[in-house]
């Protein structure tokens, strides 16, 4: 390579990407989409369900007031 270093790619990347096309893959996008989704999913419902359900009740046990999707809305920052 014609600069030293151990990862010569980060000091110039103009020069190692000098030609190159992006090309886009519908297929290959959506099975990306797919499986970082079900991912997301396991992570979410099957590791963190617990956590998840946990922080679900005591939103709704400490209202005073019935569950309304406006003021979860309205707080959704905060999630």
């Amino acid at each position: 390579t014609p600069i030293a270093g151990t990862y010569p790619v980060s000091f110039d990347p103009a020069y190692w990407n000098a030609g190159l096309t992006a090309q886009f893959n519908l297929g290959q996008q959506l099975e990306a989409l797919i499986v970082s989704g079900l991912y997301f999913l396991d992570l979410l419902f099957f590791q963190y369900g617990a956590l998840l359900i946990a922080v679900g009740l005591l939103y709704l046990l400490g209202r005073n007031h019935p569950f309304r999707l406006p003021d979860i809305l309205s707080r959704w920052g905060l999630v």
